[in-house]
């Protein structure tokens, strides 16, 4: 591995609000690793005015950055708002375009430091009491809604978390539009599943009140059974579900669901 000879390292302090003038005398670097080793940001530029406002490079606390250019600068300038300490390593090298990866940057400095754990406290302060909320809402300790009849987004029917509803005829006879489920008033029927079974062949016609909604022909012995993937409403409230054979059938039929 071949030395670099212009090498020089220097450690040294920064009195706040003051600028410090950094130069290596017998070499003239273009390189420069530059380490802060207190909890202040530290201002890197090469004008003697430079300051909190007017810099090259941003260092922050506690932090390293490397600064290059392809022409050495005459001198180096570093200022604080506070006392500093700096560590400086610098040499004389071909300038690489990678060298300035680090020398736009902005960092914060209101924080105890840039590295490790960030206390974001530190760097905002507490948040003013308000009404408003930022992130994650948790709508059970939400106050309660207004009463009122005015909906907001999409309205779903609660499925399984209603009350059941089962309906179950036993027939011998033949029946002609007989009711199966009477709702409670004011409800629709909302079919989720049927189950059939008959001892005679024969037609059950189950009715929306007069609208026929599903026709099932059996035969002998047989049995039937239909599962609903949207629940089969009942066209207005107060509507019952009906059923008819074609025949005296020796017949079970049940019917599932619920009411809304």
């Amino acid at each position: 591995m071949t030395t670099n000879r212009t090498w020089r390292e220097s450690r040294f302090p920064i009195i706040a609000n003051i600028g410090y003038k950094f130069s290596e005398g017998n070499t003239r670097p273009n390189f420069f690793v530059i380490t802060n080793n207190s909890n202040s940001t530290v201002y890197v530029g090469v004008n003697p005015n430079t300051n909190a406002t007017t810099f090259e490079v941003i260092v922050p606390p506690y932090g390293t950055r490397i600064y290059g250019r392809p022409d050495a600068p005459t001198e180096l300038w570093f200022f604080s708002t506070v006392d500093s300490t700096l560590y400086v390593g610098s040499m004389q090298k071909e300038f690489d375009p990678s060298m300035v990866a680090q020398t736009q940057e902005i960092a914060s400095t209101g924080g105890a430091g840039m590295l490790g754990v960030v206390d974001i406290r530190a760097i905002i302060g507490e948040l003013p009491a308000g009404t408003q909320t930022i992130g994650i809402v948790n709508i059970g300790t939400m106050p309660s809604l207004t009463a009122g009849s005015a909906l907001i987004g999409s309205v779903l029917n609660a499925g399984n978390s209603w009350a059941a509803v089962k309906s179950i005829g036993n027939y011998t006879t033949q029946q002609t539009a007989a009711a199966l489920w009477t709702p409670t008033t004011g409800k629709k029927f909302a079919i989720t599943d049927i189950f059939l079974s008959s001892a005679t062949a024969g037609i059950i016609t189950l009715l929306d009140n007069a609208t026929i909604i599903r026709e099932y022909n059996l035969a002998a012995n047989s049995n039937f059974s239909e599962v609903f993937k949207t629940p089969e409403l009942s066209a207005t409230v107060d509507n019952v579900l009906k059923i008819t054979t074609s025949a005296a059938m020796d017949c079970f039929v049940n019917v599932r669901g619920y009411e809304v």
